[in-house]
């Protein structure tokens, strides 16, 4: 962090404040209300995939969302 001139402090000081302990609070709601219980997860479209998948893939999924939009 300090060698691309990011204030390391602020960030800690921001790491533990309310505002981002909202933040996770909310994100581990949503994820146990989509079944989410791992990572990596892409969430494409109406598509959940779990797991790391090929960039093609994640590619054609969003391709394939585009033509149908």
């Amino acid at each position: 962090a300090r060698k691309i001139k990011i204030d390391v402090s602020q960030v800690r000081k921001e790491m533990y404040s309310d505002k981002i302990d909202t933040i996770l609070l909310q994100n581990q709601m949503l994820a146990k209300k989509l079944g989410i219980q791992g990572t990596p997860v892409f969430i494409i479209g109406d598509k959940i995939i779990p797991g790391a998948v090929d960039l093609l893939y994640i590619k054609k999924l969003i391709s394939e969302i585009r033509e149908n939009d």
